[in-house]
């Protein structure tokens, strides 16, 4: 998983609606719109993106932001009120996945002590967790302060784990949160 992956994940990006700005520039040419916005899909798709609309608009006339422009008769798809107004809710922080952003790491003796806050998800005594890109697979042995987010915790790992600083942490049955990279 690379950072963009990491951090796309940590922020909650779902759906992505590309407002293809300035098309007035381009004259509201339907041949050169839909040449940059296959230029912007493939860009996406280079990120594991996908758009949900691609609007040709111009913000300043208004043009696709609020009601259809008479500039785009050849455009079918939604304007970026309509685009906007049906995309779904994120769940709640509690219901994600399991990201909690490491802010240090203690070692007494064989035990890891892991300081972060939780930005996603829930994490209980006994949950298995993914640490970081390198696949560090713990156990969770304690956990204080509130263990949903937003929460600042105190992890501690069993058994001597090597834990370093790491970027965050994915629960092990919350593999969705780590896809597949195409081939």
């Amino acid at each position: 998983m690379t950072d963009l992956d990491q951090l796309e994940w940590l922020i909650g990006v779902r759906h992505v609606i590309v407002l293809l700005n300035k098309a007035d520039v381009l004259d509201f040419d339907a041949v050169r719109i839909a040449s940059a916005t296959r230029a912007i899909e493939a860009l996406l798709e280079q990120l594991e993106l996908h758009a949900v609309a691609v609007i040709p608009a111009s913000a300043r006339h208004g043009d696709n932001v609020a009601v259809r422009s008479i500039r785009t008769p050849w455009y079918r798809g939604p304007t970026l009120t309509e685009a906007l107004s049906v995309a779904p809710p994120l769940p709640s922080r509690a219901e994600r996945p399991l990201r909690l952003p490491v802010q240090d790491t203690y070692r007494f003796d064989a035990k890891r002590v892991v300081v972060g806050r939780i930005e996603g998800g829930r994490i209980a005594v006994g949950d298995t967790v993914v640490i970081g890109a390198q696949g560090a697979v713990a156990k969770v042995a304690s956990a204080r302060g509130r263990a949903v987010p937003p929460a600042p915790v105190h992890r501690r790992a069993r058994r001597d784990r090597r834990v370093h600083h790491v970027g965050d942490t994915d629960r092990r049955h919350d593999q969705p949160a780590r896809r597949p990279r195409a081939a």
